[in-house]
């Protein structure tokens, strides 16, 4: 895991672990037999090790069972997926930063797992979500509340009751790779919650309020309101908060970085529907937004 926080966030998980065996050994052929003895291991203690897990996640090991992090389509593949997978790092690597205070992450002492005092958990938990001031959980003071900000607000008050539902030690600590695991679980929610409200259904119920049940006249309510998105900075911004996307931070940075990746591929040759290009733009801002 040090080695991959080093590395470029942008280059694919299995590819850094791959330059780490061969840094560390020298031939391609000696690196081949450590990376295939590492996931070996990785395959075989990934039912009953949380790291394990998500060492098997962010690698694309997402056919098995045991790599499954919920019932929702898609399963792990948001931590390996090349649009989200960076983004997945960093948020991971700052939950890491959080339980490990000032103490080492991933001790590799005596003991076979890493535990933190579950009395810190809570407290880091919202501290990754910023819970306390987060957009997505609380709507300002001048917004209708939204179904979708109190759904995500009793899904993290659900993620708090199975933190503290962790088994502990006699020393009142509980295993930090589970924490790690139920945190991304729920970073992992979020985004898939933003993949909805920037579908091609959101966007059509922004024209009347409700989308049309003919897909094809879905399609064209959803272009309209789209094309209109795309006239300025200030249309973008009112359709994204319409949909009710925030993230864990506002950032006016992400809505202009959206803004210009939804016309950047406007602008390609062929170009995309007005209605892919925006659902792009909006869901750069939501990944962005989701520290990360």
């Amino acid at each position: 895991y040090d080695w991959v926080r080093d590395a470029d966030g942008e280059a694919p998980f299995g590819d850094v672990v791959y330059r780490y065996c061969l840094d560390a050994w020298g031939a391609p052929s000696l690196a081949d037999r450590a990376a295939h003895d590492l996931y070996y291991n990785v395959r075989r203690h990934a039912p009953t090790s949380r790291r394990c897990l998500l060492f098997a996640a962010f690698s694309g090991i997402d056919n098995d069972p045991i790599s499954k992090m919920g019932h929702r389509v898609g399963s792990s593949r948001l931590l390996f997926e090349a649009a989200t997978a960076p983004a997945a790092r960093r948020f991971f690597f700052h939950c890491v930063d959080l339980l490990r205070d000032d103490g080492l992450a991933f001790p590799s002492d005596d003991e076979e797992r890493w535990l933190v005092p579950k009395a810190a958990v809570e407290g880091a938990a919202r501290a990754a979500f910023n819970r306390d001031a987060a957009p997505c959980y609380a709507p300002p003071a001048t917004d209708p509340p939204r179904k979708g900000r109190i759904e995500a607000a009793k899904a993290f008050d659900d993620l708090l009751f199975r933190l503290r539902d962790l088994a502990i030690d006699e020393d009142g600590r509980v295993d930090a790779d589970a924490v790690l695991w139920l945190l991304l679980q729920h970073w992992r929610e979020l985004v898939l919650d933003g993949r909805e409200l920037s579908s091609t259904k959101a966007i059509a119920a922004m024209l009347n309020g409700v989308a049309s049940y003919n897909n094809q006249e879905m399609v064209e309510e959803a272009e309209e309101v789209a094309r209109k998105a795309l006239l300025s900075l200030d249309h973008f911004v009112a359709l994204r908060r319409r949909l009710g996307l925030w993230g864990l931070v506002y950032d006016e940075a992400a809505d202009v970085a959206s803004y210009h990746a939804a016309v950047a591929h406007v602008e390609r040759t062929p170009a995309p529907s007005p209605v892919k290009a925006v659902m792009l733009g909006l869901r750069r801002y939501h990944i962005r937004t989701l520290r990360g």
